[in-house]
């Protein structure tokens, strides 16, 4: 049995498919995480440790504009999104 290859195509059309919503707000995520070191794993932290990085990385997150108490009003979908992202991220 070979291997099942993939290509860029088929990979993005899976990513909208389980994003199911607010693609762009998504991706803009996922890029802006991938450039800042922060939010490099680190593991073996203690709980106070933990807590501190994850309170700086959801900071970064809504500075940067990705969450905001006004999406509850214009789009919830967006804030759900977000917040949904935000713990992938922080993992």
């Amino acid at each position: 049995m070979q291997p099942l290859k993939f290509t860029s195509k088929d990979t993005s059309a899976l990513s909208r498919v389980l994003a199911n919503d607010n693609y762009d707000l998504r991706r803009q995520m996922q890029d802006f995480a991938s450039k800042d070191p922060i939010y490099i794993p680190r593991h073996d932290i203690s709980l106070v440790a933990h807590r501190e990085l994850a309170h700086q990385r959801l900071d970064r997150l809504a500075q940067q504009g990705f969450i905001s108490v006004f999406d509850f009003e214009k789009d919830p979908l967006r804030i759900f999104a977000a917040h949904e992202m935000a713990g992938i991220i922080d993992q």
